[in-house]
């Protein structure tokens, strides 16, 4: 499975958004693999480029309240982002 398969898989699972941490720990805890919060930034990005490019949808980062970090979640076309629940 590829590292952008990987990421896709745990943001398409996830109930809230998530920091680079969380979805770095949660493919550990799935996949047994280390991918660096780098890489996963960058799968982020291309992932969003890619939904964005076929119109499936995109991925939204909000910076998390009083943090220094973003979280990530995914936004199937057809489905309202929740600002709140992104900023949790």
């Amino acid at each position: 499975m590829t590292q952008l398969t990987r990421v896709k898989s745990i943001l398409e699972a996830a109930d809230t958004a998530l920091a680079l941490f969380e979805i770095k720990d949660r493919i550990f805890q799935v996949f047994q693999r280390i991918d660096s919060e780098a890489a996963i930034s960058a799968r982020i990005r291309d992932l969003r480029q890619e939904m964005e490019r076929v119109g499936s949808g995109t991925i939204t980062g909000a910076r998390a309240a009083g943090k220094a970090w973003q979280r990530y979640r995914i936004n199937k076309r057809n489905q309202v982002a929740q600002p709140a629940t992104l900023l949790a």
